[in-house]
């Protein structure tokens, strides 16, 4: 008989990690096209109307000329500069970052133009059928939208942090629900203001004193927006939409025709109950009442002439707030 040799653990450690690489080979080929958060092309092709680093307008690209708004995560919105300006210059000296004319306002899902609780599927133009949003839908036909863009984590304002910073939460010293800005992190309306932006929020904040400071103007209504531009005088402007909606707790009558429980998306993982029609029909009105918020916006932007000059961003800080979802 044959002694059977056990292994030792410096071999054990050898197969492992030959196994591991497999498996991440296996992954990447199989699955290489969610490896990127938006397509390609679709970024060389907006990236067509920005000007050039020398300052030069291109040519309208005919595909996307009839567009007034793009929706676009605030990271992919720097990408796009950055890819047709160059790398901005974090220096302390004037011009820092560079926009071009354009105003933008980002507006982030829950409590404002960034939502607050939001999930992904409730909207018309990402195929919910029962949801009335006519106004997110408008600025989904008329500009880029994301299919494959991942938040860096499931909680409120480590998600608002990272994006206006631009950094993972656990780089940001603000990593925890509720925790404060730290006082060496920058975000982005302080860029903004060195390149001779007039920066605002409203609404929802959550990152605290050190980012309250760095912006020119703040709201804590959604109803101020006129306010804003006259403030910002002839300078280009970033304003930043924190909505409250949809964030729990929902009541009812939120709006003058409220959803019917009885036509609402129920996902496979929650149980398909009177109540939890109920709920998500309040949900889905919220998000309706948001709707209407941004369309005010929309209307305001277009009787000022400053629609096609800006790029609106919309987003939520996190998904849905019912179980397996957030």
């Amino acid at each position: 008989m044959v002694p059977i040799r056990s292994w030792t653990t410096l071999e054990r450690v050898i197969r492992t990690a030959i196994f591991a690489v497999i498996i991440t080979v296996f992954a990447v080929l199989c699955y290489k096209d969610r490896f990127w958060a938006y397509p390609r092309d679709n970024v060389a092709s907006l990236l067509r109307n920005f000007p050039d680093q020398q300052g030069q307008a291109p040519q309208p690209d005919p595909a996307i000329t009839e567009s007034t708004a793009a929706t676009l995560t605030l990271g992919m919105a720097l990408h796009v500069v950055e890819e047709r300006l160059g790398p901005p210059a974090f220096a302390d000296d004037a011009q820092a970052i560079y926009f071009g004319e354009a105003g933008m306002v980002v507006v982030p899902l829950r409590r404002g133009k960034l939502a607050d609780d939001a999930g992904w599927r409730d909207f018309g133009c990402y195929g919910n059928e029962h949801i009335r949003t006519p106004n997110i839908d408008r600025l989904a036909r008329s500009g880029l939208k994301a299919d494959n863009a991942f938040l860096t984590i499931p909680q409120c304002s480590p998600s608002r942090i990272s994006v206006l910073t631009g950094k993972y939460p656990h780089a940001t010293g603000a990593e925890d629900l509720h925790a404060p800005l730290p006082v060496d992190q920058i975000l982005i309306p302080t860029y903004l203001k060195r390149a001779g932006y007039y920066t605002g929020h409203m609404r929802k904040t959550h990152y605290g004193p050190n980012g309250m400071k760095q912006f020119d103007w703040y709201s804590d209504g959604l109803v101020d927006f006129p306010d804003f531009i006259d403030a910002s005088g002839d300078k280009p402007f970033f304003l930043w939409v924190g909505f409250s909606d949809p964030h729990r707790p929902y009541q009812d009558n939120t709006i003058d025709k409220p959803h019917d429980p009885a036509n609402v998306d129920i996902p496979p993982w929650l149980a398909d109950t009177p109540e939890t029609r109920a709920d998500i029909a309040r949900y889905y009105d919220e998000i309706s009442r948001m709707d209407g918020v941004i369309g005010t916006y929309i209307k305001e932007l277009k009787k000022r002439k400053l629609l096609d000059n800006t790029l609106i961003v919309f987003f939520s800080d996190n998904g849905e707030p019912f179980p397996r979802a957030e």
